[in-house]
């Protein structure tokens, strides 16, 4: 048997801007602009697939990020991770910060960071991303999570 996909129907009445309660995701909210809406599909999902640990710019404190939940292996100990926002709050002013997942001594998971001149730190840890501050802002966020090499 076939698997069933919606109908045009379906999925501009019914189902526009609800969650599938199977998956989680939620159903773009059709707006009548194709490219809009696959721009909005593109960002849910890759939010989704690949949001375990990412760091993201905290709306209302311009100068702190924060992380999303998530799992990851440091070492050969598989770690969880709640989430928190802001994971790291006041960041250095016109400077990159480095920001990192490391076991936190007792078994469980800790954000760490620092500037760039201090770098990365020597131990097992999980690079998360380097975050730039300028005028007070944040103002990019390069991604370091699926990075090969160091």
């Amino acid at each position: 048997m076939a698997e069933r996909y919606l109908s045009d129907d379906e999925a501009t009445a019914t189902l526009s801007g609800t969650i599938d309660e199977a998956t989680g995701l939620p159903f773009i909210k059709q707006d009548g602009n194709y490219a809009n809406n696959v721009a909005r599909a593109f960002d849910v999902i890759s939010k989704q697939l690949f949001g375990d640990l990412r760091v993201y710019a905290v709306e209302g404190n311009d100068d702190a990020v924060g992380v999303r939940p998530g799992r990851c292996v440091i070492g050969s100990t598989e770690y969880s991770y709640a989430g928190a926002e802001p994971a790291v709050d006041g960041l250095a002013d016109n400077d990159v910060t480095y920001v990192w997942a490391e076991d936190d001594g007792s078994g469980g998971l800790q954000i760490g960071s620092a500037v760039d001149g201090t770098g990365w730190p020597v131990g097992d840890h999980l690079k998360l991303a380097e975050v730039t501050v300028s005028s007070g802002l944040v103002s990019g966020i390069v991604d370091r999570r699926l990075r090969l090499r160091a």
